[in-house]
């Protein structure tokens, strides 16, 4: 079973399992299937899709880019276990291994899970 790891901030967001055979929508767009609501993201940003066994990550023309593991993403690229995929400031880690995606989910990985919430802090006044 594969997933994927939404965080922000290295707070966890959300857990989501990648389901078989489909095109994985990742954008601002409400259509989506994943909502990334922050507008630095294009409305459809990047899809992850499924060929054979083979997971596979694509920039959609994105005005800010795509990141695979640090690097730019210029074209289609396959992923493994434990990549991490950056749009914008958001952290996507794909899980491909069950075992892992249980120890992600269970927050073994140190994260926390919070609220989504991308307004900015107000400051606190001093006093």
């Amino acid at each position: 079973m594969a997933g994927l790891i939404l965080t922000l901030r290295g707070k966890k967001i959300s857990e989501t399992v990648l389901p078989q055979d489909a095109v994985f929508t990742i954008g601002r767009g409400e259509d989506n299937m994943m909502v990334l609501d922050d507008p630095v993201v294009s409305r459809y940003h990047a899809q992850i899709e499924q060929l054979g066994h083979t997971f596979y990550v694509v920039d959609l023309g994105s005005t800010n880019g795509t990141m695979l593991n640090g690097q730019k993403l210029w074209n289609k690229a396959s992923l493994r276990d434990s990549d991490k995929i950056t749009i914008c400031k958001f952290v996507i880690s794909f899980v491909d291994d069950p075992l892992d995606y249980e120890h992600l989910l269970n927050g073994a990985d140190g994260t926390d899970t919070i609220p989504v919430a991308f307004e900015s802090p107000t400051k606190k006044k001093r006093q």
